[in-house]
């Protein structure tokens, strides 16, 4: 069946390579699509190679059939897509902490989405790459999340040079300061003092000011390069996992207090997932700030192996010595890791974004959640998956961790 479409409004198309034009849609055919550009070029173009993106609106506001996800083969947007270069630059200038010159200053390396600031023995072009991989993966999945991302970069502060990083915590433990009128407040400036000279990554809030003036997103991942000289290609495990968690959280938006039952377990689980995706393996821990001074500090990873962890989780599942529990893993808090259900969460993540039916449901899911500024109850997201209740999607998990299709 072919249809004819009228009053389409233009949006930015893009394939699974990366590649974009900005048209109106103008036919729908079983497997392609015919788009007219603004300068009125035709392109006709096969379904199964739009984006993700591309078939949800297809569905959404054409209504072309569900299967449509299912065309062509599921490819991980980040490894295959085609990055533009060209307007990728090291800045003559530097990035300035504050007006005084003995503030703190570094290097500077731009991209359309980025501006990563790094001090040391650092391969800048490597983590802008690797961010805006990420970034249009994110693009070619969520609806939305190219409008919403609007004009502004976010930083990236990459520190290899042991005296700049303190120097970086320093300042933004003054900022804090400034801010700690409370108990609460309080608390966070102590956890800052107390876990920045362990810390891998971090995320800090930029001064107003610096944000309006740069053009920047209000909030910057801070990652330390103990390791950035070796950092040689795309998707170095750690910063993969770091970028692709704060880019998630970034798309989720503000959510209320009352509504943040599973972002941990998302926001989270999609770092660990990208980071074994992408680099192959997992370096990743997780730190975990407690008492009553916020000074009492531990660390939790998953298994020793970061790459062998799915053999060893299928394996415990099906001798019936891990019981994965729904509402527990997607309920989780850094207070509540174990090795066990941070593996559990990798996996929980890895089966939501197992198929393109699957993958569509949790780009539903995110939407919801940037819509209600909170995430949907465990019920809620079963029946987005298409599932009638928690427990039959908790058994469909189980049914995937054991299954062939888990690797």
């Amino acid at each position: 069946m072919i249809t004819m479409l009228r009053g389409q409004e233009s949006r930015v198309w893009t394939s699974q390579q990366g590649s974009t034009i900005e048209a109106r849609l103008q036919k729908l055919e079983p497997a392609h699509v015919t788009l007219q550009s603004k300068e009125n070029k035709v392109v006709r173009l096969a379904i199964a190679d739009l984006s993700l993106v591309d078939r949800i609106h297809l569905i959404e506001s054409a209504n072309a059939p569900e299967t449509i996800l299912a065309a062509g083969e599921m490819r991980l947007t980040e490894k295959f897509v085609k990055v533009d270069e060209s307007a990728w630059k090291k800045l003559p200038t530097k990035f300035a902490l504050g007006e005084s010159s003995s503030v703190g200053e570094f290097e500077q390396w731009q991209t359309p989405h980025f501006l990563v600031v790094y001090a040391g023995d650092v391969k800048a072009p490597v983590v802008a790459e690797t961010a805006e991989r990420l970034w249009l993966g994110m693009a070619a999945t969520y609806p939305q999340f190219r409008s919403e991302w609007g004009e502004k970069r976010r930083v990236i502060f990459v520190i290899e040079d042991a005296e700049a990083y303190q120097e970086l915590g320093d300042w933004y433990g003054g900022l804090l300061a400034e801010k700690a009128q409370d108990a609460e407040s309080q608390l966070i400036l102590q956890q800052h003092k107390s876990s920045w000279p362990q810390l891998a990554s971090a995320v800090i809030e930029l001064p107003q000011k610096m944000a309006n003036e740069g053009k920047y997103h209000s909030l910057a991942t801070v990652i330390r390069a103990e390791n950035g000289r070796s950092w040689r290609k795309a998707f170095p495990a750690m910063p993969t996992h770091a970028l692709a968690s704060d880019l998630m959280k970034h798309w989720f938006g503000p959510v209320r207090a009352d509504r943040g039952v599973g972002y941990f377990a998302l926001a989270t689980g999609q770092g660990y997932y990208k980071e074994i995706q992408l680099a192959g393996l997992t370096e990743t821990m997780l730190m975990e700030i407690g008492g009553s001074g916020g000074d009492e500090i531990s660390t939790k990873s998953g298994f020793e192996n970061g790459s062998a962890w799915p053999r060893l989780l299928k394996s415990g599942v099906k001798r019936g010595k891990i019981t994965p529990k729904l509402a527990d893993i997607y309920g989780l808090s850094p207070d509540g890791l174990t090795a066990e259900n941070l593996v559990l969460m990798h996996s929980l993540m890895h089966y939501c974004q197992s198929t393109p039916k699957r993958l569509a449901a949790f780009a539903r899911l995110t939407l919801k959640v940037r819509e209600n500024q909170g995430l949907p109850t465990v019920e809620e997201m079963a029946k987005i998956y298409g599932f009638d209740s928690a427990t039959a999607m908790e058994e469909d998990w189980i049914n995937y961790l054991k299954s062939s299709e888990f690797k």
